[in-house]
């Protein structure tokens, strides 16, 4: 899955469960702490969010990140992304922006917790297990 391929998925994800939810963009800038413009962008597909920017989007619509992102990923059995980032893969780019949250954070725990998500996914993706 491309980098394009791959906002594509994520905008699809965000915009049907802003749908289950009956929420508007606006209601959902507004759930998640975010402009406006962040919604309307990440759903047509112009913006590749933070991990920050996910993890409260992610709470807007009643998910945590990891849940938001998993819904984004190909299904098992498929072939994993080509997400390029430093790194160069998928688990990388997670690896990535979990070292960013740890750092920003002090700790896979405290992080963890703002993300929403289980201490063990988060030190999965910074084992590199993506």
């Amino acid at each position: 899955m491309s980098d394009a391929g791959l906002r594509e998925s994520l905008a699809e994800v965000v915009r049907g469960r802003r749908a289950e939810l009956g929420l508007s963009q606006r209601e959902l800038a507004k759930r998640a702490g975010v402009a406006d413009a962040t919604i309307s962008k990440l759903e047509t597909q112009q913006l590749s969010p933070s991990l920050d920017t996910l993890a409260k989007i992610a709470a807007g619509l009643d998910l945590d990140v990891a849940a938001l992102i998993s819904a984004a990923a190909p299904p098992k059995g498929r072939m994993r992304p080509s997400y390029t980032v430093a790194s160069g893969s998928w688990a990388g780019m997670l690896r990535e922006l979990a070292e960013q949250v740890v750092s920003d954070m002090g700790s896979v725990e405290e992080a963890a917790a703002a993300l929403g998500m289980e201490a063990g996914v988060l030190q999965g993706w910074l084992d590199g297990a993506g």
